[in-house]
Formats: C-alpha cells, structure tokens, sequence
C-alpha cells in the first residue's frame, strides 16, 4: 500500500493525501522510503537552520552577543507571540538595526490570541510579526558580520544570499547549476532539490562528524538552541513544537510551507523528509507520527496529531484523519 493520509467522515474514506518520505544517515544511506523519495521540489523554511549556519559558523553569535533563544527563532516559522516578538527584537537591537531594516513584509500573527491583542491595542500587524522575521533578522545579522551593504539583502545577487547558496550547496552536494532557485512567500531565494538531499542535510545536521570543525560545531549549536527553545521554533499550538519537547532535546523538527516536513534524528545520526503531495498541512501530523511510530520513536505520544479529528460547524466530530502504508 502507498504511503497516504486518508480523511473519513464516519467510517468511510472521503479523500486521500499522498506522502513522500526518506530516511537516510549521514552518508546518504537510505534507512526507508516511501511513496518518491527523489520526489523534487522546494525546501521552503524547512531549509532555515541552514541558511542560518553561515552567521554561526563565521563568528555572529560572539560578536553580537547572540543566545541560543535567539538562533531558535532565527530558524523558526514563528506563530507572532510576544516571545517570539520580542526575541527578533532582541536581535535587531543587537545587530544595531531596527524593524524597518526587515523586508520580509507583514502578515498577521498565526496565533489567534496574539492577533486578537493587535486588533484590540489598534495596531496593524508589521513584519515583524511576520512568521519569517527570524530569518530575516539572522540575513541582516549576516550582513552586519561581513560588513555588506543591507540594500537588497533578500535579493539572488546580493552577498548574503550567495553566502547562503553555498552553504545549502555544502549540505546537499549540489552544483550551482542543479540548484534551483524560486522566491519563498517571505521575499528571498527559496530552494528546490529532491527529499533525499534534504534528509541528507538533516541527517549532517544530526551527525555533522565529517563537516569541517567549524561547520559542525555550527550544526550542534543550532540544533540545540532548536531543540532546548522548542516554543520559539514554532509556538502554541504548533507540530514542531510538541513535537520537539516530547523528544526531549532528540529530535529537531522543521516545517516548510506547502507540508514539507523535515526532522534531525539527534541520537541516531538520521534525517527525514517528508511530503504531503497536495500540500495539506492537515495531513503532516498523522504522515509525521507514523513515521516515527515505524521506528518505535515516540510512539504513545501526541495522540491528537497522530489521529486528527474532523469536526463540523457545532464543534462535534464527524471523522478523522490517520495515516496508512507507512509502516
């Protein structure tokens, strides 16, 4: 059977999410697959802990005084809390440059609670509540290191952007000409490339011992600050979060828009990738936690994300979601 997420409503099944998935070690062998492990297609923010390594790995975290909240919300796809606010505040302070410096655009907080308290205060939502702005403020921080002119940072020819090409080129053994470049919802370079360089670059993030010293001790120190400041990753209510702080510091997981999901295996060495074809993200909590479960990781844990329910307008429930064939 192939790998899916299927929705009933009562006992019967009304639609079907195909998933892609691979696992691989840190040599690039494949522990399993599903569905089209060499399935192309873009990285999307689940790329983020690499494109921060470059501010890591040359110095930024020294120079400016950087803690390990700050780089967890640098990687993260965050919910607008006041934490996370106030985290990418803390950075910008730091770096010496302010909220207008980000270009990442404004949207309202994903969090319902923190977007309900801007409509109440009269405030419209800025960029910083933008679920990216972390991103954005490690790529000013990264401009800030080397020196580079700010003007245009999330722009392809720009330095940082190249400087971050090539760190992703480094973790997914691509050339510049097989690495494909799109625009993310957030304005910069956003990567395409297949599920299995993606869980190859989780799987060096989770075992970096043949990177370069300075890379790997760059890898380890985002992937704790990741795995000890889950909240900051994603926030309330959020997969990567749960799931995360039931792994208690083992596991660092990593949303993408349209449900590319990714996750380094910290005690054994491993990455996934995974894919919800259509790209529902109502289908990445089940098609995660199956997975998981096939290798008897967490396997009791977050029962709400591993058999969601489907409920109609009057809040009750009228069916489910549950993965099948991966397993």
């Amino acid at each position: 059977m192939k790998p899916e997420v299927v929705a009933y409503r009562g006992e019967i099944p009304e639609s079907v999410h195909n998933i892609h998935y691979v696992v691989v070690d840190r040599l690039g062998r494949e522990i399993a697959s599903g569905g089209n492990g060499d399935l192309v297609t873009y990285w999307r923010s689940a790329a983020k802990p690499i494109q921060l390594l470059p501010l890591v790995e040359g110095g930024g975290v020294e120079k400016f005084g950087l803690e390990n909240r700050h780089l967890a919300v640098m990687a993260s796809s965050h919910n607008g809390q006041k934490e996370h606010v106030d985290a990418v505040g803390e950075i910008l302070e730091r770096i010496g440059m302010t909220e207008d410096a980000l270009a990442c655009g404004a949207h309202a907080p994903w969090d319902g609670d923190a977007a309900s308290e801007l409509v109440k205060r009269g405030e419209k939502p800025r960029a910083i509540h933008n679920n990216c702005s972390g991103k954005h403020a490690n790529m000013l921080a990264l401009c800030r290191l080397n020196g580079w002119d700010a003007e245009g940072y999330y722009e392809r020819e720009h330095p940082v952007q190249k400087r971050i090409q090539e760190e992703v080129r480094c973790f997914t053994g691509l050339s510049q000409e097989d690495l494909i470049l799109g625009t993310d919802g957030c304005g910069v370079p956003v990567f395409g490339l297949s599920l299995r360089r993606m869980a190859w670059a989780y799987a060096l993030l989770a075992d970096p011992r043949d990177l370069p010293r300075k890379k790997g001790e760059g890898a380890r120190q985002i992937t704790k600050a990741m795995a000890s400041n889950p909240m900051l990753v994603a926030g309330k209510g959020r997969l990567d979060t749960e799931l995360m702080e039931a792994g208690r510091g083992k596991i660092v997981a990593k949303l993408g828009s349209e449900a590319v999901y990714c996750m380094a295996l910290l005690d054994r060495g491993w990455g996934i990738a995974l894919k919800v074809e259509d790209g529902s993200l109502r289908a990445l909590g089940p098609a995660v936690m199956a997975l998981l479960a096939k290798f008897d990781i967490l396997p009791e844990a977050l029962p709400r994300w591993r058999r969601v329910m489907l409920r109609n307008h009057r809040g009750e429930v009228i069916g489910h979601l549950a993965a099948r064939g991966i397993d």
